[in-house]
């Protein structure tokens, strides 16, 4: 079985709702459920992105980076609104 989540920011252990919603994430891979993360962000955030996630200590590998143990993976598009997600 197969959980996809699609957001339009960059998850992080930032604030009580993303620390939630990573544990449960967590709870889910527990199981046995292959859980995926996929975060489509404007091409004018790349270097914003690049520099927040370096600051956590998660820096991004590729178009893909790990917290907790789950694996987020970063679409970045020139034509991408967070309004389209």
């Amino acid at each position: 079985m197969k959980f996809i989540l699609l957001k339009p920011y960059v998850v992080a252990r930032t604030n009580g709702g993303d620390i939630s919603m990573i544990e449960r994430l967590r709870l889910l891979q527990s199981w046995g459920i292959d859980v995926s993360i996929h975060i489509a962000l404007p091409e004018a955030e790349r270097a914003m992105t690049e520099f927040q996630l370096d600051e956590m200590g998660t820096p991004l590998m590729g178009n893909s980076y790990v917290i907790d143990g789950l694996r987020c993976c970063v679409d970045f598009g020139s034509q991408f609104h967070a309004s389209n997600l």
